[in-house]
């Protein structure tokens, strides 16, 4: 059900953004050849391929078009990827708990787009 629910917000947001479900997908599938690709090279050669932020803010978090297709590919992963899954089903069964009282939040970013 959340699911449904979650894709349909989304389609709706990619429509204003004159973007539609088979662009998310393909943006995932970018995000999925990107990973591939830095696991193969971690495999050959013991090293990631970027070796400071600043090559990866360079690369990635500094080019508006990766940045584009990384975060909508994440965005699909939620749900594609077990681990992803995972994590949003934690944030799903424990925001209430948590939250309660809560005015202010800092949002520290771990990496997975959640």
């Amino acid at each position: 059900m959340k699911f449904e629910a979650f894709f349909k917000k989304y389609d709706e947001f990619l429509a204003k953004e004159n973007k539609d479900i088979p662009f998310a997908i393909d943006c995932y599938l970018r995000v999925c050849n990107d990973v591939m690709f830095e696991q193969i090279r971690f495999c050959e050669t013991g090293a990631y391929t970027s070796t400071s932020f600043e090559e990866v803010n360079e690369r990635v978090y500094g080019n508006p078009e990766v940045m584009s297709y990384y975060l909508h590919g994440l965005m699909v992963s939620r749900y594609l990827w077990h681990h992803h899954y995972a994590i949003l089903k934690f944030f799903y069964a424990n925001i209430g708990k948590y939250s309660a009282g809560v005015r202010n939040v800092l949002e520290a970013g771990g990496g997975h787009g959640i």
